[in-house]
């Protein structure tokens, strides 16, 4: 059964697979094994560090599934029955890493966020669905404990954003800029006490 912790549970999961999955960008010097990731707010200061971050900006209800039981679930085999709730989460990958350009302090290349970002969606792409048989390279499960065994599965999109909406968030967050992408997870599912 799905809890409330199934939002964390997610956020816990997408962090465990980029920390697994997320390759290390050519030329960093001293390797970073593993790429750090961060969860929530993204960084205040325009940090030089290369690092991803995941902030979950927007929960919707899941139009399809808001009236649904979960197949199993109804009261006396019926599928009649109080329906979880069915949540789509949107989160925002950022990309952090910056080196300073030659003979100018005040510039900086962003292209080591540049590899991080691609990396992370490459990663976000190759395992868009993310079952209880996804292990880490050291044999642990990269689900979150309080998602297995549900009848739903972590599933990965990428969500195309305007130039508006990028705007609205960064302008939001009071925060610069940052190289980034935005992703729905669908469909996390909150069953009633």
């Amino acid at each position: 059964m799905t809890t409330f912790a199934a939002i964390g549970g997610v956020s816990a999961t997408l962090k465990t697979l980029l920390v697994d999955r997320v390759d290390q960008p050519p030329g960093l010097g001293t390797p970073l094994i593993p790429i750090p990731v961060s969860v929530g707010m993204p960084p205040e200061d325009d940090d030089d560090k290369p690092q991803l971050n995941l902030f979950l900006y927007r929960v919707t209800e899941n139009g399809y599934l808001k009236n649904q039981e979960i197949p199993g679930h109804g009261r006396g085999g019926t599928a009649y029955g109080h329906p979880p709730l069915s949540l789509n989460l949107h989160y925002l990958l950022s990309a952090y890493g910056t080196t300073k350009s030659q003979g100018s302090p005040a510039l900086g290349d962003d292209f080591i966020a540049h590899y991080l970002l691609g990396s992370a969606m490459r990663v976000f792409h190759d395992i868009p669905i993310i079952t209880d048989r996804l292990e880490m390279h050291g044999g642990a499960q990269i689900l979150d404990a309080t998602l297995r065994g549900e009848y739903e599965t972590v599933k990965l999109t990428l969500e195309p954003l305007s130039l508006e909406d990028v705007a609205k968030v960064w302008t939001a967050l009071n925060r610069p800029f940052r190289p980034s992408a935005a992703y729905e997870v669908s469909v996390v599912q909150i069953e009633p006490q």
